[in-house]
């Protein structure tokens, strides 16, 4: 998995981080891809993950 962020930022104990994700396999080829936003709060001095989303680039699966 590759991951470029492209986004943070940080208001008293909480902050986030958006970027782009790219997910290959053994060969390199691009099996997935897509935008991620993760929201942390800060407790006791440690940065935890409270929130974490991602959407594919790819379009949705026919339905069936």
């Amino acid at each position: 998995m590759e991951n470029d962020q492209t986004g943070a930022g940080v208001s008293g104990d909480m902050g986030w981080i958006s970027g782009n994700y790219t997910v290959v396999d053994a060969k390199g080829a691009v099996l997935d891809s897509g935008n991620y936003l993760s929201v942390h709060r800060r407790t006791n001095g440690q940065w935890l993950y409270i929130r974490d989303t991602w959407n594919s680039d790819r379009p949705p699966a026919p339905k069936k």
